[in-house]
């Protein structure tokens, strides 16, 4: 899934809650220029900034997932950032469901982490080629 940068998310999140920097920030427990520099890149939050903020901005548990996952922390609900990719939310899905017997749930896992090796593999050939 490719997601903004962090930066761009929040300005993105902010100015469709029609909030300033100032009033973001002062809600969240934030100076306006702490918010200034997040969305101008200059300075990444810790994950507590994060949850604070999309509090504040209201957002629901998917764009919250999502702007985590863009300050680059491990979003609460991991199905939230494969709605654009639905094969591999398919196959968590499986991996998920325990009326599916073990054995074939490791079997799938297996395939997987296959196609994932040889994926990498093409993907360093390549890259190998072009250097």
């Amino acid at each position: 899934m490719n997601l903004p940068p962090f930066h761009e998310l929040l300005h993105t999140y902010r100015q469709g809650a029609c909030m300033s920097q100032d009033v973001l920030g002062r809600a969240a427990g934030f100076d306006h220029s702490f918010i200034s520099r997040l969305e101008s890149g200059q300075r990444m939050p810790s994950r507590e900034t994060v949850v604070a903020l999309a509090r504040v901005l209201r957002l629901d548990a998917r764009d919250t997932d999502r702007l985590l996952a863009s300050a680059r922390f491990l979003p609460e609900r991991v199905e939230h950032l494969l709605e654009q990719e639905p094969e591999v939310a398919q196959a968590l899905a499986f991996l998920r469901d325990e009326r599916v017997p073990a054995e074939r749930r490791d079997d799938v896992r297996n395939m997987i982490d296959l196609l994932v090796r040889q994926a990498r593999r093409v993907a360093q050939a390549e890259a190998d080629d072009a250097a």
